[in-house]
């Protein structure tokens, strides 16, 4: 595997040559170095860690107060004081952009630029080149660099060219992923990432994923916050003048995805230490968040080999690596490969975490899930409903999982064809989406498209098109165009269009749904051999049936391939083909 970009020392000699040509008073030399952040700083004001004190904080009570005199920056007085703390500011040398929340406490940030240039981490994001000291390491920081006395408004108009010339701008996202709603910060990333690949990092040390995946999955530069309106305001104009606040967050995606994969180990090793595996991770999730699941299974399984060999086979996190994988191949419709993962996940979990424990009823789930799709109805039901039983206890009824279960539950109901049961679970499944998460959420989206799928099957047609219309306009502004659950969608609204006799509105809708399947799901995936079927049903209603045969054909040896000669879908397409050669 190739993921990862080799770095070369070209770009940082070539930043150091126009930093060079920086007068001293520069806004992009007034970097200071790590090691004095953590020894002389932190050293001096110990209630920044014994208090936790949030940045906004050190501002009020440390910035501001010992620059109250002279009304200037931190940065002046470190210079005006001389010794080791002059030494400590950049002159002409390459540094590091920081983006940060303001509200998180200062030493989270501390906490993950110290392990971000900890020699086991630079092993795996500076690909080989020679390991920084922290006396080596300048960081722009804003409370140290800008005037906090003043009006801003001139110093920020001049943060593009010390982003341009910061060696890559490193992001700190904190426990919950607030960084990622704040609007300076959301401006910064998109500035690093215009710069090119590898000008952005994300540091997201000890984040939970969940929360990182909430928080992608809702980016929205639209709805993003400022402390001060006006900023809010005048960012918000320049980017409608720009691209557009919607081309924005998915150019932000896009660049977020980029600086994580840049940081991956070029070559085929097995990860070494934790650092690398937790990079692998983040990763496999992005790449997952994107819709490229085949990239995705790809860092899953170097995870997975790298934790098993550093933690052991039932450390937690190896557990959860496993789920990782299993996860990425039922995805692309790998469900035999899936299985054994899951009922390892599961077992390793019980036996590690406990019977109740949020992780162990996830694998509970996920088994659950993949005997549905293998339409073993009958065995994932009381998986399902222990799973939702169990979270309902432990997490409570509002829970995003609990409302997982009960739609996961909702869905093989219908399967069993006990529709109306199925269809109180799906009202129940989106009313609490909505409110917890927010009608634009990708779950919230499907649950919509759920409910939409059970009035279809009810032959309310008319109730479901506007469900179907708004889980894709949904999906396309969230997720984009290409996203797997987007062309679920797409596919799902041509179907209704079909079964209404809407011929000439639900061929290009089948195409696009193929071709988009095709490109970002694999040829044999089960939802891109849906849409071949799809495609060959409106084909025969046409009375094409000359291009029916080979599509069908291709949709039954694809099904008995990846899902089994006995699967419901591929005994649809034994009907489907049977019902050609008898016309």
């Amino acid at each position: 595997m190739d993921c990862g970009a080799s770095v070369s020392d070209a770009p940082r000699i070539e930043l150091l040559e126009i930093l060079k040509t920086r007068p001293a008073d520069h806004i992009s030399c007034r970097a200071i170095n790590l090691e004095w952040l953590v020894c002389s700083f932190l050293d001096a004001h110990p209630d920044v860690e014994a208090k936790q004190m949030p940045t906004e904080l050190v501002v009020k009570e440390i910035i501001k107060p010992e620059t109250a005199t002279q009304q200037f920056r931190y940065m002046d007085r470190m210079r005006a004081a001389g010794g080791a703390d002059a030494a400590a500011v950049s002159a002409g040398r390459p540094m590091y952009y920081i983006s940060h929340g303001w509200a998180r406490p200062f030493m989270e940030l501390v906490a993950m630029l110290t392990k971000h240039f900890s020699a086991e981490a630079q092993s795996v994001w500076r690909h080989g080149q020679v390991v920084l000291q922290p006396c080596e390491v300048f960081i722009w920081i804003d409370i140290f660099a800008m005037n906090q006395h003043c009006n801003l408004e001139g110093e920020l108009q001049q943060l593009k060219e010390v982003i341009a010339d910061a060696e890559s701008t490193l992001m700190v996202v904190d426990q919950a992923g607030a960084v990622l709603t704040r609007i300076w910060c959301l401006y910064e990333a998109w500035q690093a990432g215009r710069n090119g690949p590898g000008r952005l990092a994300l540091l997201s040390y000890g984040t939970d994923f969940e929360s990182l995946r909430k928080v992608f999955i809702e980016l929205d530069v639209s709805r993003a916050k400022a402390t001060v309106q006006s900023d809010l305001e005048h960012i918000l104009a320049e980017i409608a003048a720009d691209i557009g606040v919607l081309r924005m967050s998915h150019d932000l995606k896009d660049a977020l995805l980029a600086s994580v994969l840049n940081e991956v180990p070029v070559g085929e090793g097995i990860p070494g230490n934790v650092a690398a595996c937790d990079v692998m991770a983040k990763g496999g999730l992005m790449c997952q968040l994107h819709g490229r699941p085949v990239e995705s299974e790809l860092l899953y399984r170097h995870e997975l080999a790298g934790r098993e060999r550093v933690l052991g086979m039932e450390h937690p996190d190896t557990l959860n690596s496993v789920s990782n994988l299993a996860n990425a191949l039922q995805f692309q419709g790998k469900l035999v490969e899936a299985g054994p993962l899951y009922q390892r996940a599961l077992a390793g979990s019980e036996k590690v975490l406990g019977a109740e424990h949020p992780i162990t009823l996830s694998s509970v789930n996920n088994l659950a899930t993949l005997l549905r799709a293998q339409s073993k109805l009958h065995e994932a039901g009381p998986l399902y409903q222990r799973a939702l039983e169990g979270r309902e206890k432990v997490l409570g009824v509002e829970h995003p999982d609990t409302l997982t279960s009960v739609s996961n539950l909702a869905s093989l109901l219908r399967a069993q064809g006990k529709l109306g049961e199925a269809g109180l679970l799906y009202q129940h499944a989106l009313a609490g989406r909505k409110k917890v998460l927010g009608v634009e959420h990708p779950d919230t989206l499907c649950s919509i498209s759920n409910l939409a799928s059970l009035l279809q099957a009810q032959s309310k047609l008319g109730e479901a098109e506007p469900l179907f219309l708004r889980a894709l306009e949904g999906g396309e502004k969230v997720l984009g165009v290409e996203h797997p659950i987007t062309l679920s969608s797409v596919n799902n609204l041509a179907a209704l269009l079909f079964a209404q006799g809407e011929y000439s509105k639900a061929a290009p809708l089948f195409l696009r749904a193929l071709m988009g399947g095709e490109k970002v799901l694999g040829m044999e995936h089960p939802d891109t051999l849906t849409s071949v079927s799809n495609l060959a049903c409106l084909l025969q209603a046409q009375g094409k049936l000359g291009e029916v045969e080979p599509l069908f054909r291709r949709a039954l040896a694809g099904k008995e391939k990846v899902l089994g000669a006995e699967h419901h879908d591929t005994r649809i397409c034994v009907i489907n083909m049977a019902s050609l050669l008898i016309d």
